[in-house]
């Protein structure tokens, strides 16, 4: 959902007091993410880099 969206229903002047308030919760979704992507990721990478002489 858009915080513009969020912050006019929580009545706040503006997305940034609702971005300052819950800003801990977007790091918490985001760090959840990430830790449900890491099994998906290639064990090894899948490209050989190039060599530099």
């Amino acid at each position: 959902m858009p915080v513009e969206v969020v912050s006019k229903n929580l009545g706040h002047g503006s997305p940034a007091i609702t971005l300052t308030i819950y800003r801990h919760v977007l790091d918490d979704e985001l760090r959840a993410t990430v830790v449900d992507l890491l099994p998906m990721l290639p064990a090894q990478p899948q490209y050989t880099p190039a060599l530099l002489n």
